[in-house]
């Protein structure tokens, strides 16, 4: 059995995507941003779930990437 070591790199040093920084910092990616916090600080995140569930469908991250994807691929030829 191979050992894998993962390699710890700080935040600091994490190279962002141009556009990236302002979608982190939308008000609709805030619930999403307290949801990780809360995974990575081991807090209750029973809160942090039942918000993200209360937001209307169309205002949730993974509805809109799944949506716009789905237009990705229209242009593709049957199997």
């Amino acid at each position: 059995m191979v050992h894998d070591e993962t390699e710890k790199i700080p935040i600091r040093d994490l190279k962002i995507e141009e556009g990236a920084e302002d979608l982190s910092d939308s008000p609709t990616m805030r619930p999403y941003a307290r949801l990780a916090e809360g995974v990575m600080t081991h807090q209750d995140l029973r809160e942090a779930v039942a918000e993200i569930a209360r937001l209307p469908l169309e205002e949730r991250y993974l509805w809109r990437v799944l949506s716009a994807l789905k237009w990705g691929f229209a242009e593709l030829p049957p199997g």
